[in-house]
């Protein structure tokens, strides 16, 4: 095994790592929308893209 890679981990492991926080406010939206009907989340799109054309970022 590299040592290098026993130490600072494979390409993949970085990028994992460098995701796991922008995952976890990802997922801390989901017990919201499990809540909202088809109907309801169908909706958002024009508040969402609303909010774009004002200059809001994701």
């Amino acid at each position: 095994m590299n040592p290098l890679k026993a130490i600072f981990g494979s390409k993949n492991d970085r990028d994992i790592k460098a995701l796991k926080p922008l995952v976890k406010k990802i997922e801390s939206y989901e017990e919201d929308l499990k809540k909202l009907s088809d109907e309801e989340l169908k909706a958002q799109t024009p508040k969402f893209r609303k909010m774009l054309s004002e200059g809001a970022t994701l």
